[in-house]
């Protein structure tokens, strides 16, 4: 079943797993995700900066050298289901350019006559 992801929502850990709520970010966004049955289908990605120079100072200014970075990509699945779709990221630092991909989508709806 495919989807159409209209939102992502980021956000960062400090290496103790504590969260830094001011660095939280929400995007709207629009990707369309096509059902995985298809066949020949390819995958869907999508660049997400997640390292910003605002980001980057805020590590800098507070000593932090690494990181954890958590994306929620929310939307709805082709039935009109709620769908989440969550990754994360480990940052660092001292390499800046991470490069995430959409998480790969399921067919994890609730609703038992879609299935």
């Amino acid at each position: 079943m495919g989807a159409e992801i209209t939102r992502c929502h980021i956000y960062y850990y400090d290496a103790q797993g504590n969260r830094i709520s001011s660095l939280d970010r929400s995007l709207f966004v629009y990707v369309l995700v096509p059902p995985l049955e298809d066949e020949g289908t390819e995958g869907v990605s999508w660049t997400v900066e997640i390292f910003s120079s605002e980001v980057q100072d805020y590590f800098s200014s507070h000593g932090i050298t690494a990181g954890q970075v958590l994306l929620v990509f929310e939307g709805e699945d082709s039935a009109g289901h709620a769908v989440s779709y969550r990754t994360s990221v480990n940052i660092s630092a001292a390499m800046p350019d991470t490069e995430v991909a959409v998480p790969e989508v399921s067919n994890s709806s609730s609703c038992q006559s879609c299935q």
